[in-house]
């Protein structure tokens, strides 16, 4: 995943535990996830240009799997937007650093760095924000959407609508809260500091891009090996299997089976023997002609093997 990561500050340390691996949801089966979400951070500062001029520079540093309770209540408190795609009838969380309104507002008004180093967080985060400061940081979150609603059209026509700003109090506000759930941390470079933010987005969102998300779909052409394909075709050609030469099947009943005795003569219904079908495995190949060469009997193959009746319609 491209990017290099900014430094994590203390409030980021509430994302650690969103980011568990969870066995129901492999990130092997996906492989097409990672590239998706390095798009949507590509497409990060072209969303946001309108609302924050000064450059952004956006990268997903790790993509893990957990479950919407652990992602949700580890990151209990702080604040999240919510979006509904009515086409895939799957939410999509995107949950914001505990500083965004004041990394928001600072890099819209480009009033610089809202930390120096080594100096302690504001207790900003604890307050009621303004109505200026929940507009900017709902327009905020909406290009956040655009931006992942972008990376996601080559996969699925789905319009991610915004729905709220929401304090996460509730561990099941994207669905049942052992519904496993991959998270995707995204940090930006802001004229105002850095920005970190976890993309949360549970199985019913990634169900139906599945197959688009997997390493191969299915029918995809696959290269033969003609080694492979020499080999099998000599050891198809050297297999052994039993021939019978039939002259005639007969029709009886098990009681006149049961009359045998050594001598007994059975009469055969055709007039001539001269045709015989030749069998291979209990299945007709051939239709032969019976004649006799060196005090053998031999058999030349005359036609494909057909039943009788598709013989006589031919031959008519």
């Amino acid at each position: 995943m491209s990017g290099a990561p900014s430094e994590t500050r203390a409030s980021a340390r509430k994302f650690e535990g969103a980011m568990l691996d969870h066995p129901a949801l492999s990130l092997e089966r996906l492989p097409g996830l990672a590239p998706m979400l390095d798009e949507f951070a590509a497409n990060v500062p072209g969303a946001l240009a309108a609302l924050i001029e000064s450059p952004i520079k956006g990268a997903i540093e790790e993509i893990r799997v957990s479950s919407l309770f652990r992602s949700l209540s580890d990151c209990r408190g702080l604040t999240a937007a919510v979006f509904h795609s009515a086409e895939l009838d799957a939410r999509l969380a995107i949950v914001l650093d505990e500083a965004i309104a004041e990394l928001v507002v600072n890099a819209v008004f480009s009033a610089g760095d809202v930390r120096a180093a080594g100096e302690p967080e504001s207790d900003k985060a604890d307050e009621a924000l303004t109505a200026v400061e929940i507009g900017l940081v709902e327009e905020f979150a909406r290009g956040l959407g655009r931006a992942f609603q972008a990376a996601l059209a080559p996969l699925a026509e789905a319009v991610f609508a915004f729905e709220r700003l929401v304090r996460l109090t509730d561990d099941a506000a994207l669905g049942r809260r052992d519904m496993p759930a991959a998270a995707a941390r995204l940090t930006m470079a802001t004229s105002a500091g850095p920005c970190e933010c976890i993309v949360v987005m549970p199985q019913t969102l990634l169900l139906p891009l599945r197959e688009r998300l997997a390493p191969q779909r299915e029918g995809k052409d696959v290269a033969a090996d003609p080694l492979w394909s020499e080999q099998m075709e000599a050891g198809v050609a050297q297999a052994r299997l039993p021939m019978a030469a039939i002259l005639e099947e007969l029709t009886m009943t098990l009681g006149e089976v049961a009359k045998f005795d050594v001598g007994h003569i059975v009469p055969l219904q055709a007039e001539s023997l001269s045709r015989v079908r030749l069998d291979c495995a209990g299945r007709g190949v051939f239709w032969c002609k019976l004649g006799q060469g060196d005090g053998r009997y031999l058999l030349e193959v005359e036609d494909a093997g057909r039943t009788e009746a598709e013989h006589a319609t031919r031959g008519s």
